[in-house]
């Protein structure tokens, strides 16, 4: 479900929580505005880094590049510009294997990731599925801004309100605002994608 939420909403909803008076814009001057553009784009990018959401998840078909790696492997694949992080990595001439009846859970062939690339011994096209730098947020679920929002305003409570107390209880509110949405984003995979990791299994 998207959210219709912007990234200016996610930056206020963060400095409502801190208890800081919310900006018109990301390129206003003052400190609340300067604090919040510097810390929004890696924060963003580790909290997508951090968990498969499925509405960051992209697949594509990627081709060999023309320059073969020294030594090792027979060839390397540049990694997508929006890339965070490598699900799977699939030969386009393989056959799934029986085994596996989700489509979203590939049989991943040999490789390395190694400086923004993929290498392996294949030549065909790669079908590789990875967790894409996801900046549209009217696209995310409402419960991923939330938990977004949540682990910004710890990031920046220290510089902002310079409150340990309340930047202790902003992790706890992270750590449940992000297992709720896992919990969500889980249940709508089929059961091969369900995200068994502590934070689930701790609900069970």
């Amino acid at each position: 479900m998207a959210s219709g939420t912007t990234e200016l909403d996610v930056v206020n909803r963060a400095l409502v929580k801190i208890g800081a008076q919310e900006i018109n814009s990301l390129d206003d001057s003052g400190k609340n505005p300067r604090i919040m553009r510097a810390a929004i784009d890696p924060v963003r990018d580790k909290f997508l880094r951090k968990n498969p959401w499925n509405s960051a998840i992209k697949r594509v078909q990627i081709a060999k590049n023309t320059v073969a790696p020294a030594w090792g492997w027979a060839s390397a694949y540049d990694l997508p510009s929006d890339f965070i992080k490598l699900l799977n990595v699939q030969s386009s001439t393989t056959i799934a294997s029986a085994q596996s009846d989700s489509k979203n859970t590939p049989n991943n062939i040999d490789y390395k990731l190694e400086g923004g690339q993929i290498l392996c011994d294949e030549t065909a096209t790669l079908n590789i599925r990875y967790v894409s730098r996801q900046t549209d947020m009217s696209r995310w679920d409402p419960m991923m801004t939330e938990a977004l929002a949540s682990l910004l305003a710890y990031e920046v409570c220290m510089a902002i309100s310079n409150d340990r107390a309340l930047k202790g209880d902003l992790w706890q509110e992270y750590m449940e605002a992000c297992r709720e949405a896992k919990t969500n984003d889980g249940w709508e995979d089929d059961m091969y994608d369900f995200p068994e990791d502590d934070w689930i299994l701790a609900t069970l």
